[in-house]
């Protein structure tokens, strides 16, 4: 068994420890204030190992640091003044082949309304900046799946 540490004013990255709560077995728990106000009770191995570095905020203030300079240029998706995806010539190339190929996936023939959800447009070469339509295919969740999931090519573009 460890002996009791008090550990009352310490900082541990954004936690200050304000006091002793419980011993449960083994494990000490510590009422501790994050940088941002939030209290919690925190594990003592968790504060002194530094795997609990604060309530979340940390997490949550650092990923948007990261994304936030992620737009034009920093984006490691941009190629020659596009950045893909969120797009709107993205959204409507995908949305004319869907409607091209009626809504329906073309491995399995499920329809987008027995999806419940919008099928996904797969990029028949696997360039995903290469949004000519006969380089596209509607596909379901499960089909779109299996294909990144297998070297056969289970789509070829269908002729209209």
């Amino acid at each position: 068994m460890g002996r009791f540490i008090d550990l009352t004013g310490q900082k541990y990255n954004r936690w200050t420890v304000i006091r002793f709560i419980e011993r449960i077995e083994t494990a000490y728990f510590w009422l501790c204030r994050c940088e941002c106000g939030t209290e919690k009770a925190v594990r003592r191995a968790t504060l002194r190992k530094g795997t609990s570095i604060s309530c979340g905020c940390w997490r949550k203030e650092s990923t948007s640091k990261r994304f936030s300079k992620r737009t034009g240029e920093a984006n490691p998706m941009y190629t020659t003044g596009k950045s893909l995806g969120r797009g709107k010539a993205q959204h409507d190339f995908k949305e004319s082949i869907r409607i091209r190929d009626k809504h329906t996936c073309l491995v399995c023939g499920k329809t987008q309304a027995e999806s419940r959800r919008k099928l996904d447009v797969h990029h028949l070469n696997a360039i995903r900046d290469d949004d000519r339509p006969e380089n596209a295919a509607t596909l379901c969740r499960t089909c779109h799946r299996a294909e990144h999931g297998s070297d056969a090519v289970l789509v070829q573009h269908h002729e209209d």
